[in-house]
């Protein structure tokens, strides 16, 4: 008897325990829910975000790429990914057609909030240096456009501000917040873009081809002219006729210079060096990088620097 007694005691005393930890991690769940959690598509738009949420409490930003993935044109969605969708109150993309599976996403989720941060922006035509500022939908067919839209500063600016208008309209209680940062990072990358257009200013109207077309967004910023692009990645193989093609528009356009990716475009670099003397611009796509704030703007700062060292080797030789 003295045992049954024991034993009741001791259950009770669990049961008490049980419900204690119940109560208490349902209202960790409550309280983690009561934040405001932001999805990202890939890394400069994760960046951006990072920026205008900066500092405001019980806002957390995750990324659906690596930092190190690059660009999100084939990204296949994982069951990792879809868990961080299930749990987002928002997801952010570039659009302009990077995310491709943006329907998958939009069909499993669809009361999920999406914030396409390519509106109102001056989008080019894939392969082209050709502006494209009709309305546009971020679920247009990628080859219609060309989605490297944050490489020109004057569309990252407009990004932020799509990020930060769609995120007071979710969470106005922290608006002053989302707009003094909006505001601080808009005229940090403004201010970096001044910068450059004023030490590059005597080159206006240059003339390049390039591996790789989001240096097209990146030559706007500067005036400068894509001839002629082939995007190099680790599946291209050149071909004798589109080197041909490149080698023909060296020579008739007078060109004096090959904007490339710093990983995949040293093989057609040197072919050019070789064959036409054409100095090689190492550039940046930004689609990788840490998890610092001002990683757009360090990034962008050296490419800047890198295509004033090479106008100024021009110079001189």
């Amino acid at each position: 008897m003295k045992n049954k007694y024991i034993f009741t005691a001791l259950l009770l005393t669990v049961l008490t325990v049980v419900s204690a930890l119940t109560v208490h991690f349902s209202k960790g769940a409550a309280n983690q829910k009561e934040g405001l959690l932001i999805v990202t598509s890939f890394y400069p738009v994760y960046i951006a975000a990072i920026n205008v949420t900066d500092g405001i409490e019980g806002v957390q930003v995750q990324c659906l790429s690596s930092p190190s993935a690059g660009c999100v044109h084939d990204h296949q969605l994982t069951t990792g990914d879809m868990v961080l969708l299930e749990q987002a109150d928002v997801f952010i993309i570039n659009g302009a057609g990077m995310e491709t599976y943006l329907g998958a996403v939009k069909e499993r989720f669809p009361e999920l909030t999406v914030v396409d941060t390519s509106k109102g922006t001056a989008l080019l035509e894939a392969g082209e240096g050709h502006k494209h500022e009709e309305e546009h939908d971020a679920e247009e067919e990628e080859h219609i456009h060309n989605s490297h839209i944050w490489m020109s500063m004057e569309n990252y600016c407009i990004q932020i501000g799509n990020i930060g208008n769609a995120l007071i309209q979710m969470d106005s209680a922290n608006q002053e917040k989302y707009e003094a940062n909006m505001h601080a990072y808009q005229n940090a990358v403004k201010e970096l873009l001044r910068e450059g257009q004023k030490e590059l200013h005597e080159a206006a109207g240059q003339k390049f081809v390039s591996t790789h077309e989001a240096f097209s967004y990146f030559a706007e910023n500067f005036q400068w002219e894509m001839v002629k692009t082939i995007n190099m990645d680790e599946n291209t193989n050149l071909k004798a006729s589109e080197l041909g093609q490149i080698l023909t528009a060296v020579e008739e356009e007078q060109i004096s210079y090959v904007f490339a990716e710093e990983i995949y475009g040293r093989s057609l670099s040197r072919i050019l060096e070789d064959e036409t003397g054409c100095q090689t611009v190492l550039l940046d796509t930004l689609v990788t990088g840490s998890k610092e704030k001002d990683a757009y703007l360090m990034g962008m700062r050296n490419n800047i620097k890198a295509l004033k060292e090479a106008l100024d080797h021009e110079k001189v030789r």
